[in-house]
């Protein structure tokens, strides 16, 4: 798992969707069934799909992340802590939500056409915004069932949530 990270930071010879969510499969299988959690399977487990941050990866390792959670509910903290780091990170590498590519531009210091829109542009921008947003709505998702499932059991992960909820809303700027 490590060198598939790797591979992907690196932009070499990446691993394609169905070898990502085989190897993550194939991790969480190997943390239920063992008798103690190790937390670097932990990490790569989470740090697969969010390094290559798409779509297709991130539903592979919210699969894997929800089986193992179902399987050994006493990985829950390190999970969702793993989640919160690569969230973090892709606020300081400026990936999907925090993404300055689609920023706009104010209305008002644009000039005025009279033409009417082009509907394969606007369509094109649709198709582009819904990629790059969709990973990050993914986690969201991900984090808001855990935040239901835990919030009067779990201190560490209301914790976790709330500081990379104010992380977030600190980078907002970068969400023009």
């Amino acid at each position: 798992m490590a060198q598939a990270v790797e591979a992907i930071r690196n932009k070499d010879h990446a691993p394609t969707i169905p070898e990502i969510r085989r190897l993550l499969l194939r991790a969480s299988s190997v943390l239920a069934s063992s008798a103690n959690m190790d937390s670097d399977i932990i990490h790569y487990l989470v740090a697969l799909p969010i390094t290559a941050f798409t779509p297709l990866s991130l539903a592979a390792g919210v699969d894997a992340w929800t089986w193992l959670l179902r399987q050994r509910p006493e990985a829950e903290i390190a999970v969702i802590g793993e989640i919160s780091a690569g969230w973090l990170e892709t606020i300081r590498k400026g990936k999907g939500l925090f993404s300055t590519s689609m920023n706009y531009r104010d209305p008002f210091e644009v000039p005025v056409e009279y033409a009417p829109s082009d509907k394969k542009v606007m369509d094109l921008e649709l198709a582009k915004a819904r990629k790059m947003l969709r990973p990050h709505l993914l986690l969201v998702q991900v984090l808001s069932s855990q935040f239901q499932a835990v919030k009067y059991r779990e201190e560490g992960i209301m914790v976790s949530l709330i500081r990379l909820m104010m992380r977030s809303l600190i980078a907002a700027h970068k969400m023009r």
